[in-house]
């Protein structure tokens, strides 16, 4: 159940100035009872325009053109394939606006995957609506929602990620072959590149062939080829 009342465990300052204009916000939540809950609750800060009305589904996403929520809530029973592919449409559907999840999860690859389709922020329900207030207003001035904790998971996942790839050939290249390799994606010959690395002729063939043996490529053409992919170049 969402925590209508209750206390906070630390205070938390406002990020809006003495003067302001209050904050467009529009509700996405397909259960009736826990949008209206949020909507009554919300309404209660003056620093916050609550639309009229929850919306349900994606025919009413699309009415909320009109209406230009500066943040629109969308409320996720749960994270799986489904629910990305709706922020996603939220997210398409409502180019002007913002996008704050609101889901019950600890898994931060979960919350990764709203992130990547659009969403700029995550909030629990344990959160609070003194929090989740704080988290409209910092969405709506161009910042993100995400808990110190949340953004720790976040950068850890992303970390790991990157350690289960695995590595392409080009890591296998030595310095000096990557610079030879770039050079010869850029069209130089070998008396060029000899030049400009101030290495002898009979080197830069050396270092070539090694690069054509390392990427199994068969001419300088191909392995060129191979750097522009792979953004070398």
């Amino acid at each position: 159940m969402w925590p209508l009342g209750g206390t906070m465990a630390y205070p938390i300052r406002s990020v809006t100035p003495d003067r302001y204009e209050p904050v467009r916000v529009a509700i996405v939540c397909e259960q009736p009872l826990i949008g209206g809950g949020l909507h009554a609750a919300l309404s209660k800060d003056d620093r916050l325009l609550l639309l009229p009305g929850v919306v349900c589904d994606r025919a009413s996403v699309r009415s909320l053109r009109r209406q230009r929520p500066a943040v629109t809530l969308v409320d996720l029973p749960r994270i799986d394939d489904e629910a990305v592919d709706f922020v996603r449409y939220v997210v398409d559907t409502l180019p002007g606006s913002r996008v704050l999840v609101l889901a019950e999860t600890d898994d931060d690859r979960a919350v990764a995957r709203v992130l990547d389709a659009g969403a700029v922020g995550q909030v629990t329900y344990r959160a609070g609506v003194s929090r989740l207030t704080e988290y409209l207003v910092r969405v709506a001035a161009g910042g993100v929602a995400l808990s110190e904790q949340r953004l720790t998971g976040l950068v850890r996942t992303l970390v790991e990620e990157r350690r289960r790839q695995p590595p392409t050939v080009v890591q296998f290249l030595t310095r000096r072959e990557r610079q030879v390799l770039v050079q010869l994606a850029d069209g130089r010959s070998t008396r060029d590149i000899a030049e400009e690395l101030a290495i002898s002729v009979n080197t830069v063939r050396s270092h070539t062939q090694s690069i054509l043996d390392k990427l199994g490529a068969h001419s300088k053409l191909e392995a060129a080829a191979y750097a522009a992919r792979h953004g070398l170049t």
